[in-house]
C-alpha cells in the first residue's frame, strides 16, 4: 500500500461517512495542487492523532510523512529554534484563549510565524497557518500548511475571523522581533563580517577606530552569548539578519 493510500486508509478510520472522506481528500488535493511549496498536515485536533501529511514534508523537515505523522508535541517542539519556544508557548496560549468560547472554530483561523530547523539542518523561518474544516456530518478536521517565509518577524500570531465569506484581521501579536535585541550599527557590522572584512576594514568602512570595532564586536559577542565571529554569523543566519 502506497503512504498516500495509507494516509487515506487513516482518515478512513475518522470520517466514518464516505462523504466526509471525500470532502477532506478534495480540499488536501486541491491545497497540494495550487500550493506545492506547502506542507499540509490534517489532524483531529490542534497538533493531534495527525492522520495525514503531504509526502514534500521529508523535502521541507527531512523527516518522512509516514514519520511525521506520529510526531508528538515533544518531538515537534524539538524541531523549533531554541530562542522562539519560549514565545510561541505564549502563542499557544493566545490561540486557546481565543478558541475557549468559540461555538464554531471554522470561523476563526490564526497564522503563526517562528523558526523551524529543515531537512538541510539550517533553521528557516516559516508560516503556519490554522483553519478548521465541518463535514457535513458534523465532523472537524485540522489543517496545518507551513510555508519558508522572508519574514523576518518572530514569534508572530494574526488572528482572522470570517466576516461575510471573507477572512478579516482582527488581532496581532508579536512576541519578539529579531532585529530589536541588535541596533543597527551591530548589524551592520555584522554584516561586514560576513563579507570578509577585517577589523581594519571595518573600522575604514564605518570611519570609526578600530578599538571602537574591537568593543563593538565584544559586545555583540556577550550580548548573543557567542565565543567567536563564526558562531556569531552562524547565529546571524539564523535570524535572517544576513
Amino acid at each position: 500500500m502506497s503512504n498516500i493510500a495509507s494516509q487515506q486508509a487513516d482518515a478512513k478510520e475518522f470520517f466514518h461517512v464516505e462523504t466526509d472522506l471525500n470532502m477532506i481528500m478534495e480540499y488536501t488535493q486541491m491545497l497540494e495542487q495550487f500550493y506545492p511549496d506547502k506542507v499540509v498536515q490534517i489532524c483531529r485536533k490542534h497538533h493531534q492523532g495527525a492522520f495525514y501529511v503531504s509526502e514534500n514534508c521529508k523535502d521541507f523537515w527531512g523527516v518522512p510523512a509516514k514519520r511525521m505523522k506520529f510526531f508528538t508535541m515533544e518531538e515537534y517542539l524539538a524541531l523549533i529554534h531554541p530562542d522562539d519556544v519560549a514565545s510561541l508557548s505564549n502563542i499557544y496560549a493566545l490561540i486557546n484563549s481565543h478558541t475557549v468560547d468559540v461555538d464554531d472554530p471554522t470561523q476563526i483561523r490564526f497564522t503563526l510565524v517562528y523558526r523551524m530547523k529543515g531537512g538541510d539542518g539550517e533553521y528557516h523561518t516559516i508560516e503556519d497557518e490554522k483553519v478548521v474544516l465541518k463535514t457535513k456530518t458534523g465532523n472537524f478536521a485540522h489543517f496545518c500548511t507551513y510555508t519558508k517565509t522572508t519574514d523576518k518577524l518572530t514569534v508572530a500570531l494574526e488572528i482572522y475571523r470570517i466576516v461575510n465569506n471573507k477572512k478579516t484581521k482582527v488581532k496581532s501579536y508579536l512576541q519578539r522581533s529579531q532585529t530589536n535585541t541588535l541596533s543597527a550599527r551591530e548589524v551592520e557590522i555584522i554584516k561586514l563580517i560576513d563579507k570578509g572584512y577585517s577589523n581594519a576594514e571595518i573600522s575604514a568602512q564605518l570611519s570609526l577606530s578600530i578599538f571602537t570595532i574591537k568593543n563593538h564586536k565584544q559586545r555583540l559577542f556577550k550580548k548573543t552569548q557567542v565565543k567567536n565571529s563564526i558562531e556569531l554569523l552562524r547565529l546571524a543566519r539564523d535570524r535572517n539578519l544576513i
